[in-house]
């Protein structure tokens, strides 16, 4: 067990955070261990080989933030930063015109993809479509009017009565994204738990959006100096990001081997002490780094956000910390 750092960015709502502290906790306990998370689950029933998936558990971020009203969720989420995660973001006009709010999603799944985008929505209430206006079928799917803005909307198709909506940009990937419900394909040991909002990453992925190659010169240069210093760095086979409560923010890596992932505990434990290139400031100024350890092939860093910093915004890119390529 490897102990050290905290670190910087703008100031969101503490009290929407602060609220969501032991709603977070005691789901974490509450969850049987014998059965797989939900979000472990979702994963499983998705299309294989995304580069990115983005979970959001609606129920729990609700009961989180003591149930806010339709009109209200979305800005309360992004105080509490649980709103990077969606692919819903400004889009209450397009889900009205569906028949249903963030208030009606049980959990949502984005997955994104070098094939297209998918977003695998379950909800309280069904859906029907037949009451969609402009919208027109074609085959088992539906395809948008121009009065939809988001994009990853512009297809869709119901499942299960109507209770599992699943829209994509792309015909073609939606076909995909229905076909693998049901399925059970290979999960990341990096997903593990029942995190209100999480981002994984693929390794390939991971090597490019979480590569120094984003920052500017300055920044790359130090970066390069300070990984140098930290000691041996193996590539991330897979990178996941959750959010489990106010207090409570993970970072799960995977390896190679259980060899990588007890080395890279300790050297990415003395990267998240230091200085934060790409980012500015310093790491501490943005977490309290509470544990470094490893488990099998993963290596997870328990984080405390400083003062309702939004980690999950701050750590989905260009951090030094994670290092891959």
């Amino acid at each position: 067990m490897y102990r050290g750092g905290r670190s910087p960015y703008m100031q969101r709502s503490v009290i929407a955070v602060a609220a969501i502290a032991l709603v977070g906790a005691l789901a974490w306990w509450l969850i049987p261990l014998h059965e797989p998370s939900r979000w472990r689950t979702a994963i499983a029933e998705a299309p294989a080989g995304a580069d990115r998936y983005s979970w959001t558990d609606w129920a729990a971020v609700r009961s989180a933030l003591h149930h806010p009203t339709a009109d209200a969720i979305e800005n309360a989420a992004y105080g509490a930063d649980l709103l990077e995660t969606t692919a819903l973001r400004n889009s209450s006009t397009d889900l009205t015109q569906l028949g249903f709010t963030l208030n009606s999603i049980d959990s949502e799944l984005f997955v994104q993809s070098k094939a297209g985008d998918a977003d695998i929505l379950r909800l309280n209430t069904p859906v029907d479509p037949s009451t969609w206006k402009g919208w027109t079928k074609t085959g088992g799917y539906w395809t948008a009017p121009n009065t939809i803005v988001n994009q990853v909307l512009a297809y869709a198709q119901v499942v299960d009565g109507g209770r599992i909506l699943i829209t994509s940009n792309l015909p073609t990937y939606l076909t995909q994204a229905v076909a693998a419900l049901g399925q059970s394909n290979a999960v990341p040991d990096t997903v593990s738990g029942s995190p209100l909002s999480a981002f994984t990453y693929s390794g390939s992925y991971a090597c490019s959006a979480l590569a120094m190659a984003h920052a500017g010169a300055d920044d790359q240069a130090s970066g390069q100096d300070l990984v140098a210093r930290a000691g041996m760095l193996n590539p991330i086979l897979s990178y996941t990001l959750a959010r489990n409560s106010a207090t409570d923010v993970s970072v799960s890596m995977g390896f190679d081997s259980g060899d990588q992932a007890r080395t890279n505990a300790i050297t990415r434990q003395n990267l998240a002490v230091g200085q934060a290139p790409g980012i500015g400031g310093s790491f501490t100024d943005i977490f309290k780094l509470n544990r470094a350890s490893w488990s099998g092939k993963v290596a997870t860093l328990d984080l405390t956000p400083v003062a309702g910093k939004p980690l999950m915004g701050m750590l989905a890119t260009n951090a030094v910390l994670f290092a891959t390529c």
